[in-house]
């Protein structure tokens, strides 16, 4: 946990935010990390981290993803944490469009089962 704290922190941040989660659960047991770089969405996050000393906190989808070219790795986190439900949205118009519709599915078996696909 010292070392997690210590090191320079990416966060994904869709509402440019510098802390998240992760900076509540550390402030419950009485610490903090540094936050360098917010980024608004996942993909380019391995380009900003290979070659650095910066670690981002991310799940585990978007983990096997960013490590999945090489460059980075993934550990677990020092720390327990909650777990996240995952939502689709789209426009009701397009409930029955067999593209979307197809799309759709394909989200779902992935998150549900990668190696389904």
């Amino acid at each position: 946990l010292d070392d997690f704290c210590a090191r320079p922190h990416a966060l994904v941040s869709f509402a440019g935010d510098l802390s998240g989660f992760i900076d509540e659960h550390l402030e419950k047991l009485d610490r903090k990390r540094h936050v360098v770089l917010a980024v608004p969405q996942f993909n380019g996050l391995a380009t900003l981290l290979t070659g650095t000393d910066i670690i981002a906190t991310v799940p585990d989808y978007a983990a096997q993803v960013l490590t999945a070219a090489g460059g980075v790795r993934a550990e677990d986190l020092p720390i327990e944490t909650r777990t996240f439900e995952l939502h689709m949205a789209w426009r009701g118009a397009q409930d029955n469009d067999p593209g979307e519709r197809w799309l759709r599915s394909r989200i779902q078996m992935f998150f549900g089962d990668p190696e389904s696909l």
